[in-house]
């Protein structure tokens, strides 16, 4: 017997059941639609943040808050958008803490002995051989766009855009 693919329709259709029935009080239900969802909600979330622990973390918030305002679901609406909508918005809210937090995190300083502050990061030894023309320290590695988060904004821009694009290929015609 040849198995098909479910339509977008048939999926759609039980995601609204699946949320009718969590809604009373059936937990099971709603362990379907993480499923269903959560690798493309991890792909989202891993390419808004570019590893795998903050990833796995939007994921785990995003399936979090999405049960607990379920009753705030507009039933006509797509549980696969709305659940992607969460994790994009807790993505970028993340991004944002870190990057106050790297801001906010000073580097150790100390006292040198005519009372001035030395930066302890420029006591490190950087592997050079002495005399090794330069001395300027690389900035960055080769995953650049993933490390810099004053890109982070035009990551996000991209990574919506796409999945936007996607899904509007496979909603069906209204």
């Amino acid at each position: 017997m040849n198995r098909m693919r479910p339509s977008v329709e048939t999926s759609i259709e039980s995601d609204a059941i699946a949320v009718e029935r969590t809604l009373a009080g059936d937990r099971e239900a709603f362990r379907i639609l993480v499923e269903r969802h959560s690798r493309n909600v991890y792909r989202l979330a891993y390419r808004m943040t570019g590893n795998q622990h903050d990833a796995e973390e939007v994921v785990q918030e995003a399936f979090l808050r999405a049960y607990q305002k379920l009753s705030q679901f507009a039933s006509r609406a797509n549980f696969g958008t709305w659940v992607y909508r969460i994790a994009a918005n807790y993505a970028i809210d993340r991004m944002r803490q870190k990057k106050s937090e790297d801001s906010n995190r000073a580097l150790p300083a100390r006292e040198t002995e005519d009372g001035a502050e030395m930066d302890l990061m420029s006591t490190v030894p950087d592997g050079r051989p002495p005399g090794a023309a330069g001395t300027e320290r690389p900035t960055c590695n080769g995953n650049a766009p993933r490390a810099q988060p004053a890109h982070s904004a035009e990551r996000t821009a991209f990574v919506m855009r796409h999945w936007a694009a996607r899904e509007s290929k496979k909603s069906p015609k209204r």
